[in-house]
């Protein structure tokens, strides 16, 4: 799977958490793993959501900004 969202109207209302959990729940066998990536720090439903699927944590990627000189 790509890309996964929630529209609008139903964010905020732990819908976020429900869909994950059932694509556990239907993937889940001991051979198989479900990979979340590329959730930016600053991303709070998406990391709320997966603080409450009790996620484990194997890397952290953070975006640094820095001002381009004009020289």
């Amino acid at each position: 799977m790509f890309a996964l969202g929630v529209i609008p109207e139903y964010q905020g209302k732990a819908i976020d958490s429900l869909i994950y959990r059932a694509m556990h729940e239907t993937l889940y066998a001991p051979d198989i793993w479900m990979e979340i990536n590329y959730v930016l720090e600053d991303n709070w439903p998406m990391v709320n959501a997966i603080k409450k699927l009790e996620a484990t944590p194997l890397r952290r990627y953070r975006v640094y900004e820095m001002r381009i000189s004009d020289q």
